[in-house]
C-alpha cells in the first residue's frame, strides 16, 4: 500500500521543474496557447518512490488524491497522476500519468488513454520481467507507452497494433494480436475483429499458465481471454509456464 501523507494536489507551476527534460507535459506547455492557465493545473502527486505489491495509478494516486482533499475544495479538478520517484512492483496498471523515475514490475497494464495528452509515461528505465499487455486504439498503430530511458520486457502481449517508444526497446517474445478488417471492403463501417491467426492455441496453453486463460474466448476477446480485468492488471499471477 502507498502511504496516504504523500499524496499532494500540486500545481503544474511547482511541479514543472521536478519532471524529467522531455515528457510530454512539458511539449503541451509550450504549445499552449495560454500558459499561465496551463500552470495552475492542478495534479495528483505521490513524492517518493513506491515499492508494494499492486499499484494502479488511476485508483490510488488519482483518486486516493481526490478524496483525500475533495473536502477541502468542493469543486477539485485534477489532472493525470504523477509518481515523483522509483517503482517496483508486482503489478503495475496505469494507462495514464508518469512515473519520472525507474520502473521495476513483473507483470504490467497499460492501454490507449481516453485523451492523446495523456499518455502513460516513464521517465526512467522500465523492466517488466514477466508479461506487459498492451492495448491499442485500434487498426493504426497507437503509442500507448513512453519510456525516456529503455525499456526490457520480457513477453508483450500486444492487441491492437500497439506501441512502445523507448530510448532502447527490448522483448523476449512477443504476442500480437491485431484489429484487422474482416472482409474486403475497407470503409469506414467495415467490419473489423481481432486477427489470432500468430498464434495457435497449443502455442498459448504451452507458454501460459493454462489455469489463467479463458479458453472460452479463444478467437474472440484477447483481454476477455487472458482474464486482464480480473487477474493479469489486479494482483500478482505466475502468468508464465516455467
Amino acid at each position: 500500500m502507498i502511504q496516504e501523507s504523500k499524496l499532494k494536489v500540486i500545481s503544474y507551476k511547482d511541479l514543472k521543474h521536478q519532471l524529467p527534460a522531455g515528457n510530454k507535459l512539458a511539449a503541451l506547455y509550450e504549445k499552449a496557447k495560454n500558459p499561465s492557465k496551463f500552470d495552475a493545473l492542478l495534479f495528483p502527486v505521490h513524492e517518493g518512490d513506491i515499492e508494494t505489491d499492486s499499484l494502479n495509478l488511476l485508483d490510488e494516486i488519482y483518486w486516493g488524491t481526490y478524496y483525500k482533499y475533495v473536502h477541502e475544495q468542493e469543486d477539485l479538478v485534477l489532472s493525470q497522476p504523477i509518481v515523483l520517484g522509483n517503482v517496483r512492483v508486482k503489478v503495475l496498471s496505469f494507462f495514464e500519468g508518469m512515473v519520472t523515475g525507474d520502473v521495476l514490475t513483473r507483470n504490467m497494464w497499460t492501454r490507449y488513454p481516453d485523451q492523446n495528452d495523456g499518455l502513460a509515461q516513464v521517465g526512467g528505465n522500465l523492466t517488466v520481467t514477466e508479461v506487459l499487455f498492451m492495448e491499442g486504439k485500434g487498426i493504426k498503430k497507437s503509442t500507448c507507452l513512453a519510456v525516456a530511458g529503455d525499456a526490457a520486457i520480457h513477453t508483450l502481449i500486444n492487441a491492437s497494433t500497439a506501441e512502445i517508444k523507448a530510448g532502447k526497446l527490448s522483448v523476449q517474445k512477443e504476442f500480437l494480436f491485431p484489429f484487422t478488417y474482416t472482409t474486403a471492403d475497407k470503409g469506414k463501417h467495415a467490419l473489423k475483429g481481432t486477427d489470432w491467426s500468430n498464434h495457435a492455441a497449443a502455442e498459448l496453453s504451452a507458454y501460459f499458465n493454462p489455469a489463467l486463460l479463458d479458453m472460452e474466448y479463444l478467437h474472440d476477446n484477447v483481454n476477455f481471454f487472458f482474464r486482464v480485468g480480473t487477474h493479469l492488471s489486479r494482483e500478482y499471477h505466475a502468468y508464465l509456464v516455467k
